[in-house]
């Protein structure tokens, strides 16, 4: 947990996040939380994807992971300004839990 960083506009967010992770280091500013890391997950709506590129002043060298549904490439990539990109497809059904099976 002490590895990881994470951002968001609410407290009441990062409040439940260090719950979960109590070592984890949060904020609300993603340019500092970007200084730090070398891949950022990008957990967003797709419609506050443009806010995003708006408050980033510069990517570093960092790996882009976008969870944001339809949001082309492209769009990632200019908005980002950086080809180091990852798209995924949210899943619903998709759980991260801390085992994934008896023998884990």
């Amino acid at each position: 947990a002490s590895d990881v960083n994470a951002c968001d506009p609410s407290s009441a967010a990062l409040d439940a996040f260090v719950a979960d992770l109590p070592n984890a280091k949060v904020g609300s500013d993603p340019n500092e939380c970007i200084k730090s890391s070398d891949i950022v997950f990008l957990a967003v709506k797709p419609q506050h994807i443009d806010s995003v590129f708006q408050q980033l002043t510069s990517p570093g060298n960092c790996l882009f992971v976008s969870i944001a549904a339809g949001v082309p490439i492209a769009k990632l990539e200019s908005g980002l300004n950086t080809d180091r990109i990852v798209r995924v497809m949210p899943n619903t059904p998709c759980l991260v839990l801390n085992k994934c099976c008896d023998s884990c």
